[in-house]
């Protein structure tokens, strides 16, 4: 009966108490998707760029080669509704999120409907001859190179597929879990322990070795122990450091790797610690500039190639592009009065209803230029008589 009760339990239970596991709240980050999951400024940057890269909108211009599908039906496809089952919005939050997090993104043809396909569950099948010879998803189902759509971001280490904007954070991320744990055991303890202990007699090598290892297991602000130790045999305990908390830089530390982390993203820092009008409008266009329209285009380049058509990225409703409404209005109006556009077109740039006046869908002529007097008929009697 003894020997089966011993039997119950894991001999590797000795070893799980003697590493602190059970009272240490620290927890490496080994992925992007842990850190997306586990940091909240990555959480936070992530998402900017994916709704922001969500909310653009494709514009069909022309054929470009030989085409999988009719324009009208493409355009709805990649604006509208993407397959019977998703909202183009859903279907691009998946795509950008895959492409942010894993370098790589996939869209599966099925020669009607595009349909998401989780980056890290495709594995590329290189071909010897061509570039590649199918995919494999789930290590289960095959599909073929003419039925997917890879689009992939800057990569290191391999031409199939590309790397995550995050894999340089991964380092300095597990330093800003260390830092929190730290923290999180610092007061718990109320203290961080600094002491020398003394002994009246020459203690052994092994005695030694043996406080040492059970004071920097019970001791260590790591694991946050909390046991009192008992000194004995004329032992004495001397302090060596009264440290608070704010002394020791910590918030400072942690403030900088989230900007390194939101700098590696594309995203300026100070568009989440705050700002006013002076920099928080430029950095909002810096953001889409360097950041959101090189994405789009990573997805316009893929759709061009698979489909054959010339797409174009319509940023028009982005509020970060858009110039102030005056600068704008004079603008629209410098057009129309120059006759570069019509009325009617530059009321639908304002959003304003189109005007019903014939004269409104014709073109402005400038009063300064040739010909355009108020009695042009005379203007071009004197030049045949002339």
């Amino acid at each position: 009966m003894l020997n089966w009760i011993r039997n119950k339990f894991s001999p590797a239970q000795r070893v799980i108490v003697d590493s602190g596991d059970a009272a240490s709240n620290y927890r490496a980050y080994r992925s992007a998707l842990e850190l997306y999951r586990g940091v909240p400024v990555v959480r936070r940057g992530v998402d900017m760029i994916v709704n922001d890269c969500s909310s653009i909108r494709y514009n069909i211009l022309g054929k470009i080669g030989s085409t999988k599908i009719a324009q009208p039906k493409l355009e709805k496809l990649l604006n509208f509704t993407p397959n019977l089952h998703q909202d183009i919005l859903r279907l691009k939050r998946l795509l950008y999120l895959d492409l942010v997090l894993e370098g790589n993104a996939y869209l599966y043809w099925d020669g009607v409907h595009l349909h998401h396909l989780p980056s890290s569950k495709v594995t590329v099948v290189p071909d010897p001859i061509g570039f590649v010879s199918h995919y494999i998803f789930d290590n289960r189902v095959e599909m073929q190179s003419d039925e997917v759509i890879p689009i992939n971001d800057n990569g290191v280490s391999s031409i199939f597929r590309g790397s995550t904007r995050l894999e340089s954070c991964l380092e300095i991320a597990n330093s800003r879990a260390q830092m929190l744990a730290f923290q999180d055991n610092f007061f718990k303890n109320n203290a961080v322990p600094g002491l020398v202990m003394y002994s009246e007699s020459i203690l052994g090598p092994k005695i030694k070795d043996r406080l040492i290892e059970n004071w920097t297991r019970e001791y260590n602000p790591r694991v946050g122990g909390r046991r009192p130790m008992i000194l004995d045999g004329g032992m004495k305990l001397d302090s060596l450091s009264d440290n608070k908390f704010s002394e020791l830089g910590f918030e400072d530390s942690i403030k900088a790797i989230d900007e390194a982390i939101l700098q590696a993203l594309g995203v300026p820092p100070v568009l989440l610690s705050g700002g006013n009008n002076a920099n928080i409008t430029p950095n909002q266009k810096l953001m889409w500039v360097e950041t959101i329209l090189p994405l789009a285009s990573l997805t316009v380049s893929a759709f061009e190639r698979f489909f054959g058509y010339d797409i174009n990225v319509d940023a028009s409703e982005a509020m970060a592009l858009r110039p102030e409404l005056n600068v704008q209005a004079a603008y629209i109006s410098t057009l129309a009065n120059g006759g570069i556009i019509s009325p009617n077109e530059a009321r639908a740039e304002l959003r304003y209803p189109k005007d019903s006046s014939p004269e409104s869908d014709k073109l402005r002529v400038p009063a300064n230029i040739t010909g355009s007097a108020a009695k042009p008929a005379e203007n071009t009697n004197n030049e045949e008589n002339s």
